[in-house]
């Protein structure tokens, strides 16, 4: 693979690639110790409970994961930033489904604390690269995107802002006319 097969990948995929690598890595490592002391790994609540916690967990995440894809590809397809659905409360909504989503339902899934490694490693890989991110789509997008960064400043945590409420037009009373 060459520089311009690389950068292409990068403006495409943004850092992705650089969370997905994070949390793989966290869930092979997490193999280890699930694999030689497993009865030192497992979770500090019930299995029935753990898997009954990670399936609705997985079940969301893959779902915002797929709406967050369908409705970014749509955006940027058209040259504007992604500003409706999941992407009206928090910039990243692909990256919040895998870190605090299908990673940690993996992990419940498992029943091995080990696993959460894998989210802890993408929110590390997130928070260390994600400022280039941000960088390149207000290169790519200008005013609409410093737009939206105010309007909407959660980048993985739902967060809205709420901007001060306009000021009413006075309201004219018609029974006590005003003097000019």
């Amino acid at each position: 693979m060459n520089i311009d097969q690389l950068c292409s990948i990068s403006a495409h995929c943004g850092i992705g690639p650089r969370i997905g690598i994070a949390g793989t890595t966290g869930l092979l490592l997490a193999l280890v110790p699930s694999w030689l002391w497993p009865e030192r790994c497992v979770m500090p609540l019930p299995a029935a409970l753990s898997r009954v916690l990670g399936l609705p967990l997985i079940v969301l995440g893959s779902a915002l994961y797929a709406w967050s894809l369908v409705l970014l590809r749509s955006a940027w397809s058209q040259n504007h930033p992604a500003t409706t659905g999941p992407f009206a409360t928090m910039r990243h909504p692909v990256y919040a489904a895998w870190i605090w989503g299908i990673f940690p339902a993996i992990a419940l899934l498992a029943h091995s604390w080990p696993y959460l490694l894998a989210p802890a490693l993408a929110l590390w890989a997130f928070a260390r690269h994600i400022d280039r991110e941000e960088r390149d789509t207000r290169q790519r997008f200008g005013a609409a995107y410093d737009d939206y960064a105010r309007a909407v400043p959660g980048r993985i945590l739902p967060r809205r802002h709420h901007p001060p409420p306009q000021p009413r037009k006075q309201e004219i009373n018609r029974e006590f006319p005003t003097k000019n």
